[in-house]
C-alpha cells in the first residue's frame, strides 16, 4: 500500500484488534541508500520500501507494544536487494 495510508491501516488494526491481540506485518524494508516510501514495479503490484523505524513509531502511537522486529538481509543473488521486514507487536 503507498505508505500515506500505512498510519490509516494501522490505525484500523489498533481498531479493531482486542486487547494483547497480535499483529505480525512483513514487508520490503529501505536501503541504506533509499528513503521511506520509494516505489518499484513488483509482479503483483506496485510495492513500497518502508523504513522499519517509521512503521515502529507509527504502532506505538497507535497502541501497540511489545513490538520486535526482524530484519533479514538478501543474498547477494536475489534480485531484489531489499532487506525483508517482519514485525510482531500487541494491541494495548
Amino acid at each position: 500500500m503507498p505508505p500515506d495510508d500505512v498510519p490509516i491501516a494501522l490505525a484500523e488494526f489498533s481498531r479493531v484488534l482486542a486487547a494483547g491481540a497480535p499483529l505480525f506485518l512483513s514487508f520490503f524494508g529501505t536501503a541504506a541508500d533509499q528513503p521511506h516510501g520509494e516505489s518499484f514495479d513488483h509482479h503483483a503490484a506496485t510495492a513500497y520500501c518502508l523504513d522499519p523505524n517509521v512503521i515502529t513509531e507509527h504502532l506505538e502511537r497507535q497502541g501497540f507494544h511489545q513490538i520486535q522486529v526482524t530484519k533479514r538481509e538478501p543474498e547477494p543473488t536475489e534480485r531484489r536487494q531489499f532487506p525483508g521486514i517482519t514485525i510482531l507487536a500487541h494491541r494495548s
